[in-house]
C-alpha cells in the first residue's frame, strides 16, 4: 500500500478523534456556556438601555435566545 494513504488512513482514525473530541467535550462546553452567557448578559444591557431611551422593542418570544 502506498505510503500517504496508509498515513491519510491513520489520520483519519475516527476512533482516536472520537477520543480527543470526549477529553475537549466538558472544556469547549464551558467555553459555549459562558459565551452564551456574556452574549445574554450584552443583550439584557442593550434592551435596558434602549428601553430607558423609550425604544420600541417588539418581538415574538420564540425569537428570544436568553
Amino acid at each position: 500500500m502506498n505510503h500517504r494513504l496508509t498515513a491519510r488512513r491513520i489520520e483519519t482514525d475516527t476512533g482516536r478523534v472520537k477520543e480527543t473530541l470526549d477529553t475537549l467535550r466538558s472544556e469547549m462546553l464551558e467555553h459555549y456556556k459562558a459565551a452564551v452567557a456574556s452574549l445574554c448578559e450584552m443583550e439584557t444591557k442593550a434592551r435596558q438601555t434602549l428601553g430607558g431611551r423609550g425604544v420600541n422593542q417588539q418581538r415574538r418570544a420564540e425569537a428570544r435566545p436568553c
